[in-house]
């Protein structure tokens, strides 16, 4: 009959990404979508850009849409809007500020069934917040007015401080880690993988995990092993990750002097497997909400060394499942490091705790049904003819 109304079994989410490249969020959202609870909605991935390193880890029931934009482009809202009439989602998740314009105004384009967009917040590429220019848009495009998701408490805090989003709009869905994925090792394959990634057996190692932008402070932590252990003991600091920093951060890894080597290994599809190289995990960020790789490391019974960012003291319990030391200061980043890597009791029962505390709070089914029964909420909202997207400001 003309006109009725047809219905579905399970909720359409689509979620819009730059590309799916190799970082937290993307592989957090990787984490989820393979996860059983996901399958109570039908997912699909939409990235701006190329489809990105990660595509291909894609479950089989997930499908992806890759417009392949190249930085900003003005039909890319339209490019995103063609893509919501052809999948017709109940909602629309737009992971980080990248990704937000677009998807406000792609709902806006796109006629009924509208979508509900909920902008999540997984933290900025540098520090010091939302610039003038982010929040002049998030002015013009009404944001505020909108759903949003923060994996961490702080980011939630700064939604409403900086851009004015009332918190009851605002949900808290923190990062899960699969902790049958990330495992403590035992000496053997420890040894292995140090073998594999020609570390000396007289080396200790400090792992960073992370992109390599200006907020992770990268050179915070080779200033630290420099300064503070290499000229104590052997050392090696690993990190993994790769971004527009890479040539200023080799450069500075060339000069560390005596006693300090680092390893710059780009990015890495193994991440489970070199953290159990590790004898001590490194989160040197001056900005962050909460931070995947250190739940990881946690999970894999690392002792942690983090700054007091975000949500980190809130994950780590200071001298109990890890150190916590303040931003920007590689002096104190440097004597924590020290401490652990001079104590393999500490180390060990740090670690212990670690992973204790990752599986009793942060496991990644939980998350996972924590995302999924938010989803369906804001479904059942626009099944019900409820406010899908908000009109622009006058």
């Amino acid at each position: 009959m003309p006109g009725a109304k047809t219905t579905r079994s399970q909720p359409v989410i689509v979620h819009v990404v730059h590309s799916l490249s190799v970082g937290g969020m993307e592989r957090g959202l990787l984490s989820f979508l393979a996860q059983p609870a996901a399958l109570a909605v039908r997912n699909v991935v939409c990235t701006m850009r190329g489809p990105g390193t990660l595509a291909k880890e894609l479950p089989a029931n997930t499908e992806l849409d890759a417009l392949g934009y190249v930085g900003r482009h003005p039909l890319s809202a339209i490019g995103l809007s063609k893509v919501l009439r052809r999948h017709r989602p109940e909602v629309v998740h737009a992971r980080n500020f990248n990704t937000w314009c677009d998807c406000v105004l792609a709902c806006r384009l796109t006629q009924s069934p509208k979508p509900k967009a909920v902008l999540g917040f997984h933290g900025l590429e540098t520090d010091g917040g939302f610039t003038p220019v982010q929040r002049r848009r998030a002015r013009w495009l009404g944001f505020a007015s909108h759903q949003f998701t923060s994996v961490s408490r702080a980011g939630a805090d700064q939604l409403t401080r900086e851009l004015g989003v009332d918190e009851q709009n605002i949900r808290w869905l923190a990062n899960g880690v699969d902790t049958s994925r990330f495992t403590p090792p035992d000496a053997r394959q420890k040894q292995r993988k140090r073998e594999a990634l020609g570390i000396d057996p007289s080396e200790r190692v400090v792992l960073m995990v992370g992109s390599l932008v200006p907020v992770k402070d990268h050179a915070a932590a080779i200033d630290a092993v420099k300064h503070h252990i290499g000229p104590i003991q052997p050392v090696r600091l690993l990190i993994v990750g790769d971004g527009r920093l890479r040539d200023e951060i080799r450069e500075q890894a060339d000069h560390v002097g005596r006693g300090t080597r680092v390893t710059l290994l780009g990015e890495r599809h193994d991440i489970p497997e070199i953290l159990r190289a590790a004898d001590v995990f490194a989160l040197s960020s001056r900005s962050e909400q909460m931070s995947s790789a250190l739940t990881e490391a946690m999970a894999t019974g690392i002792a942690v060394v983090a700054t007091d960012v975000g949500d980190s003291a809130r994950v780590v319990e200071h001298r109990h499942s890890g150190l916590i030391v303040p931003p920007a200061n590689p002096a104190a980043l440097g004597h924590a490091l020290a401490e652990l890597l001079a104590n393999p009791d500490d180390r060990r029962r740090l670690g212990a705790n670690a992973r204790r505390r990752a599986v009793e709070r942060f496991d990644l089914a939980a998350a996972a049904h924590a995302y999924t029964r938010y989803y369906e909420s804001l479904a059942n909202d626009v099944v019900r003819g409820g406010s899908r997207c908000a009109a622009l400001p006058a």
